[in-house]
């Protein structure tokens, strides 16, 4: 077959690259359980890597908020919409009308935004009195019995959004209707294994889920032809492979055609793309252990659950899932195509991670050398360099461009020796906000916006430092029943993006980028050696203890009880011992949060005399309630940083603490807002009571910066940026223009924050 090669360059592109499908979950602020189920939808269609559907969350449903809610994007395709339904959603009178009008929006179909499809799921059986409208649908129920961990729930909810996408896909492909049809799965095993397993799968599918399934030893007639039986059934009826892999599995012709047949890439699209369609399969490992098995190379990039009678809902809802994912990247990989439409070269559009197989098998059948110079575009936000090594090392030539949920691209190409970053040091301020769920988002968000911005800078030798929480590798533990931990993640991405050489070569350390982690005192005592001993290769423990920060090293309120009853004395105050804790702990901080902005020695393994000066400092999210010391930790950072002159990118998009500055660099207030004084930073503390006693002491010992300080500094600073021969481009010293830092303090959008950081860090450069 000749491949048909664009040849314009320079393709007009009127509109950036974003993803056709969003999940939203909606509920109401006072659902209890809503939040914790919210997070596990999120971590369930939203993967550790990126890849996954988008998810946003709605729970605040005042003002501005329901304007906002009703300006869909209008370059996404299908919204995805989830309703929480609790007896408090049926009770307030703005939902009910809220969720009348989207109901009423979602039957007009696409009229230049997207197709809204609305799954409401029962909370309680007060849910079904919503409005005529709303309760005519058909909910998602909960399971009758206990379902602690909403298993049965989820497994509903990824059938439903599996029916939608691939339904949506049949239709766009072929640009015709088609009925509702239910999702098949192809049930594939060797008889020499047995039948138990396969039918104990086959018997779950059909009494726990409105899927059906395949299952040779049922589904073909005596008499029929059992090869053309088979292929049709692997052909347009099934839309996912489910492998029983026994001890015999891998020797049997038939089980390997197959997944031959199953898995051969399927040529979709129109003449000017090469677009494929790979069919998404799961294995279940049912190994007796009695034998050695080979693997089977096919199925080495599918996902592997092991066979229990306990865990058949599990192997059942990640095949559903995977099936979801193969029809929404199916989708990802058709906008992807018509996005880069006219672009030079041969381009190859996949709808799943690529791995030598598909590879191989493309080149094949499509008459691609496989050695030649081609873009191949996949899901997810770009490979880690780990994958991106040993896909260089068998296709040099070929480059690899992730197609990503809701961004321009990820491309994992090697940087020149200028282009490199070694030796530098980027600081991150980051932590939750209580009101970023005003804006639908979570820390995870948060952790999405870093991937993009951190990940090309890993690849330079870029190191990074952030004082915050250490990392916990040793606990598990479930995402949604916990916070981020963001030095967890950074240590992970760092990992992933290190260089490793197939050819046994070594790597030069200063390429490699590290993790500088900041902990003060009381939480630097938390942490093990053997945590650091885990960690050395890629983080830099930076522990400051009470002497660094000026005081005396002694856990001196343990101390003083012991001393008092050796006296025979009464103990001390509790409130007593008490402030004098919280007056270490608030000094501790400051003198770290301090020290991020100076010269910092941090000895590495490669370089025991190494030593750094941060040169930019990125600033998203925080608290402003419920802190340790006398101000926001972020306000804090934000005043050290502009005080010392360092280049600071403030993020306005997840409210908290940095969005709060935002707001006020963009607005300019004439008057001094109120939070910008110490009364009422106090009242925000953990304990008021306490943190009045703390900044009473902390007055007179008058040994560090003050609230005060720190709150007039920031307003001077807010002052000076509205001054004509000043502005924001001199006060953040970014390397940003006054138009483009304004962009990023209002930035709701990912790709332009990320964008906008990558423009400022390369003037800085």
């Amino acid at each position: 077959m000749a491949v048909k090669r664009a040849t314009r360059k320079g393709a007009s592109q009127k509109k950036r690259f974003t993803t056709p499908v969003r999940i939203y979950v909606y509920w109401h602020p006072s659902f209890k359980d809503g939040g914790r189920l919210a997070r596990q939808i999120y971590h369930w269609f939203r993967l550790p890597s990126g890849a996954g559907i988008p998810v946003y969350l709605r729970c605040k449903l005042e003002g501005e908020n329901i304007k906002k809610w009703k300006r869909y994007e209008r370059s996404c395709k299908h919204d995805l919409v989830l309703v929480l339904v609790d007896a408090h959603m049926v009770a307030s009178l703005d939902w009910r009308r809220y969720f009348q009008d989207l109901v009423s929006r979602s039957k007009q179909g696409r009229r230049g935004g997207a197709k809204i499809h609305i799954r409401p799921l029962a909370m309680d059986d007060t849910a079904y009195q919503m409005p005529d409208a709303f309760s005519s649908l058909n909910y998602i129920r909960r399971s009758g019995g206990s379902d602690p961990d909403n298993e049965v729930l989820m497994t509903r909810i990824t059938e439903s959004l599996c029916l939608i996408l691939r339904q949506e896909n049949l239709e766009e492909e072929n640009s015709r209707s088609y009925s509702v049809r239910p999702i098949k799965i192809f049930l594939s095993h060797a008889k020499a294994d047995g039948t138990d397993i396969p039918q104990q799968i086959k018997r779950f599918i059909q009494t726990e889920t409105q899927c059906e399934v395949f299952f040779d030893e049922n589904d073909i007639a005596y008499g029929r032809d059992f090869g053309d039986v088979i292929k049709q059934a692997l052909g347009e009826d099934s839309a996912g492979l489910l492998v029983v892999q026994g001890d015999h599995y891998a020797d049997r012709p038939w089980c390997r055609k197959e997944i031959r047949d199953f898995l051969s890439p399927t040529r979709t699209g129109s003449d000017d793309d090469l677009s494929f369609l790979i069919m998404p399969s799961v294995v279940v490992s049912a190994l007796s252990g009695d034998k050695s098995a080979r693997t089977i190379p096919e199925l080495g990039y599918s996902p592997l659950i092991h066979s229990t009678e306990r865990n058949l809902r599990q192997i059942v809802v990640m095949m559903l899932r995977e099936i979801l994912f193969a029809n929404f990247y199916h989708m990802l990989a058709r906008e992807s195509a018509q996005y880069h439409k006219g672009r030079e070269g041969v381009n190859i559009y996949v709808n799943r991670p690529p791995d030598p197989i598909m590879i191989e098998r493309i080149c094949s059948e499509w008459k691609v050398s496989s050695k030649g110079a081609f873009t191949l575009h996949h899901p997810g936000h770009g490979l880690t360099e780990v994958e991106a090594d040993g896909m260089r090392s068998l296709f040099p030539e070929i480059r690899f461009l992730a197609y990503g949920a809701n961004e321009s691209g990820s491309d994992n190409k090697i940087y020149s020796e200028s282009e490199k970053m070694q030796s530098k040091v980027l600081a991150v301020s980051i932590s939750g906000s209580q009101d970023s769920i005003d804006v639908g988002l979570i820390d995870e968000h948060a952790v999405e916006l870093l991937r993009r911005v951190l990940q090309p800078l890993f690849r330079k030798g870029i190191s990074l430092l952030y004082g915050g929480r250490l990392p916990q590798f040793r606990e598990s533990r479930r995402p949604w029943d916990d916070e981020v931990n963001f030095s967890e993640v950074f240590f992970e991405m760092l990992l992933s993006e290190q260089r490793v050489t197939l050819s046994g070569e070594s790597v030069d350390e200063r390429d490699l980028g590290r993790l500088f982690n900041l902990s003060a005192w009381p939480y630097s005592k938390r942490f093990k050696v053997e945590d650091e001993a885990m960690m050395i290769n890629t983080c830099t423990l930076l522990l400051r203890s009470q002497k660094d920060a000026g005081l005396e090293e002694r856990d001196w309120f343990a101390e003083e009880e012991e001393e008092q009853a050796e006296k025979g004395d009464e103990p001390s105050d509790e409130l007593q011992i008490k402030v004098k804790k919280s007056r270490n702990t608030a000094i501790c901080l400051s003198g770290m949060r301090q020290s991020a902005c100076q010269l910092i020695k941090a000895p590495t393994p490669s370089d025991d005399k190494f030593e750094f000066l941060p040169f930019a400092h990125v600033m998203i999210g925080g608290k402003t309630k419920g802190y340790d010391g006398s101000v926001p930790g972020i306000w804090e950072e934000v005043y050290c940083a502009l005080e010392y002159e360092r280049p600071c990118f403030l993020v306005g998009a997840f409210q908290g603490a940095a969005g709060q500055l935002a707001n006020w660099f963009l607005s300019g207030p004439s008057k001094r807002p109120k939070e910008l004084s110490v009364k009422y930073q106090i009242r925000q503390n953990k304990n008021p009571i306490i943190a009045e006693h703390v900044q009473d002491e902390l007055n007179q010992r008058g040994a560090w910066v003050s609230a005060e300080d720190i709150l007039d500094g920031l307003w001077g600073q807010i002052q000076r940026a509205r001054e004509k021969d000043v502005g924001l481009a001199r006060v953040f010293k970014n390397g940003l223009s006054d138009e483009d830092n304004t962009e990023l303090l209002k930035a709701t959008s990912f790709y332009s924050i990320s964008r906008l950081i990558e423009k400022g860090l390369e003037s800085l450069d």
